[in-house]
């Protein structure tokens, strides 16, 4: 059996998912909950009522999965620090996850007729965090275009070969300011675990041997100026 504990803290919502692979198929055991700005207090008792829940300690977690971003600064600190401490004690690998690619496995698994969607996350300071993603061999989603951060004037001129595909995420937030969004559709599905799409992408990551230490997780913010201090005494 593998198992995979996956955590994200990105948004307003705090969302911790085990997923456990076995002969017999995959099972998932998520807990989500609105924790705008208390995810510390509520992370770890949510990992502990998982693993009792599957009859599980730490010890048997194969890797733990996290949204490295983009999203909120200080969530992806919470969500990376959170699990560079457990993968240090435990001494267990990491695997970090775009939540832009998140999203997309998200929309792509229901809207099963679409093989492309435009994912989109509201990054605050009046601008927003992009890509396309489209359906790889595997049934995965693949970057088509550059993770990115625009204004969403600028979004526009970037897609305007991209049209006619499913639109999810936080971002449509400024999707009158978006001139070709009308051509598109806005996706109905809605992201209750954020944490299972990570956990899911994340076993994809952990079997094709891309998981890394815990010294090498670090957060991906896409705003060049935001930098991540490593944990002390780390080069």
């Amino acid at each position: 059996m593998t198992a995979i504990l996956a955590v994200d803290t990105s948004s307003k919502l705090c969302s911790v998912t085990l997923l456990l692979k076995g002969e017999c198929g995959t099972e998932l055991f998520s807990k989500t909950l609105e924790a705008a700005r208390s995810h510390v207090q509520h992370v770890l008792p949510m990992v502990k009522v998982l693993l009792e829940e599957a009859g599980l300690k730490l010890e048997d977690v194969d890797a733990l999965a996290f949204g490295q971003g983009p999203g909120s600064f200080t969530g992806l600190r919470i969500a990376t620090g959170f699990v560079q401490g457990i993968a240090f004690g435990k001494d267990i690998p990491v695997v970090g996850v775009s939540n832009l690619r998140a999203l997309a496995h998200h929309v792509l698994q229901n809207e099963s007729e679409q093989n492309e969607c435009f994912v989109l996350i509201d990054a605050r300071m009046d601008e927003i965090y992009w890509s396309v993603y489209e359906r790889d061999i595997e049934g995965f989603p693949k970057e088509q275009l550059p993770e990115s951060v625009d204004k969403p004037e600028r979004v526009a001129d970037a897609l305007k070969d991209h049209t006619n595909m499913p639109v999810f995420g936080s971002g449509l937030a400024y999707k009158d300011r978006i001139s070709l969004i009308s051509n598109w559709s806005e996706c109905e599905a809605v992201l209750e675990h954020p944490s299972r799409a990570i956990a899911e992408l994340a076993l994809i990551d952990f079997e094709q041997g891309k998981a890394v230490s815990a010294e090498q997780a670090a957060p991906v913010y896409i705003r060049d100026q935001v930098a991540w201090k490593k944990l002390p005494g780390r080069e």
